[in-house]
């Protein structure tokens, strides 16, 4: 325990920017209820709510919320094996958001796309059902956090509240696909993958704290659902377009949108949990899935050899590999735009 503990604090520059950033969110991204916390973080130094696609106002995303919840469950891991003196109050952040997602405004059991600062749903009427188009599944991602804050307690509320949301997002985006996955991608109101991976990895978190095998049938369809928006061969692109010519292939790239079908490497993101479920599920096809997903988001990395952009590290988030493109002035097939987002930095570290 001691030497995992030395490998564990490691860079001590890299720990303090984690504990400030962890700090600063739980401190100051408290929204105009209890438990609701503000995602975005403006240029001017302020915590707000951002305009919510498909709504006429401004919210907090359920998306964004559960996904910025669930590193503090991570660092509460760490930080009760660390003994960090930070670790009371992340959970203390944690269970006033759990307890807010207890109350949140829900409609069969499905959380709202957004919330307006004062935790009313963004879009729903006070009474009565939500209009056509209002009920997604970007809330999925809250109930991982649920899930994985009922491991983190022991507390049956937040394990039977994660199951019963489960359950509801299931019949409402997976049983029959009737309505496809859609909604949870922050700047997108449509069908979307980032949706399908939010009900895998909400299925994966449920069994982990109920250990009930359904969940993980769940989490296999979701799966296999996300992975339509894989590519399964390679596009050829122009000698022109140099280095992503030369080492550029889309096997394992997902692409961005059922419109432009530009690709993009959030699949960093995907491949942990998809090799996860191949580890829960015992199937090596998923294992290799997620070694595979990994391993076509690297190779767009600036490195030497491959300098795809100005410094050693950085990549760019999307790629035209095919005749489309929707911004004015980038050549067809072999460009590349958006470089050095930070989400993507995030992206490889997660991966």
């Amino acid at each position: 325990k001691e030497e995992e503990a030395r490998r564990l604090a490691g860079d001590e520059e890299a720990r303090r920017q984690a504990i400030a950033t962890a700090q600063c969110f739980v401190r100051n991204a408290q929204a105009g209820v209890e438990g609701l916390y503000y995602g975005d973080y403006t240029i001017h130094g302020r915590w707000s709510p951002r305009p919510i696609v498909n709504e006429s106002g401004l919210g907090i995303s359920s998306r964004q919320f559960g996904e910025n919840l669930e590193p503090l469950v991570s660092l509460v891991e760490l930080g009760r094996r660390l003994k960090l003196p930070e670790t009371d109050e992340w959970l203390a952040t944690l269970k006033k958001a759990g307890d807010f997602l207890l109350r949140s405004p829900r409609y069969r059991e499905l959380f709202p796309q957004a919330w307006t600062p004062n935790g009313k749903a963004l879009g729903w009427p006070t009474n009565g059902e939500p209009k056509p188009g209002k009920v997604s599944a970007a809330g999925a991602q809250c109930v991982v956090v649920l899930a994985r804050l009922a491991t983190l307690t022991g507390e049956a509320k937040y394990r039977d509240a994660a199951v019963k949301a489960m359950d509801a997002y299931w019949r409402e985006f997976g049983e029959t696909l009737a309505i496809p996955p859609w909604g949870a991608t922050l700047d997108g109101g449509c069908e979307d993958e980032e949706s399908g991976w939010g009900l895998m990895r909400a299925a994966l978190a449920v069994h982990e704290v109920t250990r009930d095998p359904r969940f993980i049938a769940m989490a296999k369809d979701a799966a296999d659902w996300t992975l339509t928006w894989m590519y399964f061969h390679n596009i050829d692109l122009k000698p022109e377009s140099g280095l992503l010519h030369e080492h550029l292939r889309t096997v394992g790239w997902t692409f961005i949108s059922r419109e432009n079908q530009e690709i993009g490497a959030f699949a960093y993101f995907f491949a942990p949990d998809y090799y996860r479920l191949g580890q829960v599920a015992n199937d090596e096809r998923y294992r290799q899935i997620g070694r595979v997903l990994f391993e076509a988001s690297t190779q767009t990395l600036s490195r030497p050899g491959a300098m795809f952009g100005p410094v050693p590290g950085i990549q760019g988030e999307h790629y035209n590999h095919s005749n489309c493109t929707y911004l004015p002035g980038q050549p067809w097939r072999g460009s590349q735009h958006s470089l050095g987002i930070s989400w993507m930095v995030a992206g490889v570290l997660y991966g």
